[in-house]
């Protein structure tokens, strides 16, 4: 983050952000482009843990200036020279996003999914529901279960370098930071992991004012033991810290919280921190075939500030 912060941020010419409220990407923009909330605007939405296609009715008006994402899109598109792309009205988008062979097979329509409000996404019913490879059958080249691939390929590939050798069967590595046999380990023996918590989805509702009653402020749990080496108190005010930033916030001793490990909620915004942010600590190296972060791999120590 601190490299973000301190070197790509300021070395670009113009930063504009679309979103519904002021957050740490928008208080480092030119310019904050109003978004209209999910009450404000129809849409249909479909996540990864549910087997519905939703319609969302809209309840009220945008507020003040608002607009969805699509109007902004259709409005910025002329002078961008792409307006052609981006003529369509809403209702327009989402017709042609269900004209596609899968919502006919499951005989989702654009009138229909608007009159039921949820919609089976995905084959079967409650009464046989879907399950992946039923019969033996599985979507691959053999038709079979496969612990062998022939040609693997990164999920998202960018140019990046990866060793497909290394991937055709299921295999172990370890962390590449927070290790033993790392060196690094000497310097900060804590492996830091960052949980999502109840209280919010990822920084989304870290404003609300109920929530923070019941959540008012980040901490670190950390495990008495190491507690007690630092000279740490439970409700102490500390510095966590490594090579890439740091954080200050209260301590808070946990037996839930094993030896060598510390425990930083992830989601919090900034300025609630007392100083500096959870995320300076993390890394940014990555695994080059599934392409994802381990925000857990990282090192680091504590002390009191």
């Amino acid at each position: 983050q601190r490299e973000w912060l301190d070197t790509i941020i300021p070395g670009m010419e113009f930063i504009a952000i679309a979103d519904i409220e002021m957050n740490d990407t928008a208080r480092y923009a030119d310019i904050v482009l109003p978004v209209a909330h999910w009450f404000e605007q129809e849409d249909m939405i479909f996540t990864g843990n549910n087997t519905f296609l939703q319609w969302q009715d809209k309840a009220v008006e945008p507020a003040f200036e608002s607009k969805t994402d699509t109007e902004i899109a259709r409005l910025l598109a002329p002078g961008l020279g792409v307006g052609k792309y981006f003529e369509q009205s809403d209702e327009e988008f989402m017709r042609i996003l269900l004209d596609s062979d899968m919502c006919k097979a499951l005989g989702i329509t654009f009138e229909r999914l608007k009159k039921e409000k949820a919609v089976r996404a995905i084959p079967g019913s409650p009464n046989d529901p879907f399950v992946f490879g039923k019969g033996g059958k599985f979507s691959t080249p053999s038709g079979r279960a496969e612990f062998y691939v022939e040609d693997p390929k990164p999920y998202v590939y960018f140019g990046q370098t990866y060793d497909p050798e290394g991937e055709r069967l299921p295999n172990f590595r370890p962390p590449i930071e927070a290790w033993p046999d790392n060196p690094l380990y000497k310097k900060y023996p804590l492996v830091c992991i960052t949980t999502r918590e109840r209280w919010r989805v990822h920084s989304q509702w870290s404003k609300t004012p109920w929530l923070r009653e019941l959540d008012p402020e980040p901490t670190v749990k950390i495990n008495p033991k190491d507690a007690k080496k630092r000279g740490i108190k439970n409700g102490d005010i500390v510095e966590v810290f490594n090579d890439r930033g740091h954080v200050v916030l209260k301590a808070i001793l946990s037996e839930a919280i094993r030896p060598g490990m510390i425990n930083i909620a992830r989601g919090w915004e900034l300025n609630q921190h007392i100083e500096g942010s959870c995320q300076e600590l993390t890394a940014s190296h990555f695994n080059p075939v599934t392409v994802n972060q381990s925000f857990f791999d990282v090192l680091a120590e504590v002390r009191k500030a």
